[in-house]
């Protein structure tokens, strides 16, 4: 879209139709962002509140795509957000294999996860690694970001990706080696800066390792919707569940 004001305004249209639908959809939506380069297609992300507006506002903006791999009915990858007293914490996890007991997996990780919200990342994946004993295992990371303290921690096990962009660098923090749910000997934790233009972004290896923003001009100011939505559009693999998330700190108004 060359001209985004002029295509959500009603009555346009390429094709001759009403081009009353795209403007509709910004009318309807609490929060609508539109990303368009040339050469690189066009997305859109439109959000409906769905919680109680009247409680306080939060402190980061977050969201991920998961999606299964063609052919199963149940994806063996998961993630979740949960944000306390300005602090947010982010997992991914990715469930051995796919189908359904890789999604027990990564079910049984995000439990844990919720539950142990007061621990360092490091335990809690330690505690996850307990807990999988009874499944077929998973890699999964945590990453817990504190803008008072300016830091971003993060552990992991497996092959998770995580990565903090902020003003052109992608800086990756490690995972050690190994599988949550066989008695993991190690996990480490890593810590980078966090100011407030960071991004958080977090997938399984159902994302190529290899992706880059340097084609997207203003691609890390932009939502964190359309930050997973652009990187799962450009670089998932077609053989492998995969997820993608993305966090940033909510805009000063």
């Amino acid at each position: 879209m060359h001209n985004i004001a002029e295509c959500v305004r009603d009555g346009f249209s390429t094709v001759g139709t009403a081009g009353t639908g795209f403007g509709s959809i910004r009318r309807l939506s609490d929060q609508f962002e539109v990303f368009s380069h040339p050469g690189h297609g066009t997305l859109v992300w439109a959000r409906l509140r769905a919680w109680d507006t009247s409680s306080s506002s939060p402190a980061f903006e977050s969201s991920g795509i998961s999606t299964a791999v063609a052919g199963e009915g149940v994806c063996g990858d998961g993630w979740d957000v949960i944000e306390t007293a300005g602090v947010l914490r982010a997992m991914v996890v990715d469930g051995l294999g796919h189908g359904p007991f890789a999604g027990e997996a990564a079910h049984e990780a995000i439990g844990v996860f919720r539950s142990q919200t007061t621990v360092g990342v490091a335990s809690a994946l330690r505690l996850m690694d307990q807990a999988l004993i009874k499944t077929r295992g998973a890699a999964g990371a945590i990453v817990e970001i504190c803008p008072a303290k300016k830091q971003v921690t993060a552990a992991g096990v497996g092959n998770i990706s995580i990565r903090v962009l902020n003003d052109g660098e992608s800086r990756s923090l490690g995972c050690d080696n190994g599988t949550l749910g066989t008695g993991v000997p190690m996990v480490r934790e890593f810590i980078e800066p966090w100011g407030q233009g960071s991004v958080l972004v977090m997938h399984s290896d159902g994302l190529k390792n290899n992706w880059t923003h340097d084609n997207y001009p203003g691609f890390t100011r932009r939502h964190p919707g359309l930050v997973a939505g652009l990187l799962y559009r450009d670089f998932r693999r077609e053989r492998d569940d995969v997820t993608v998330i993305a966090a940033r700190n909510c805009y000063e108004p």
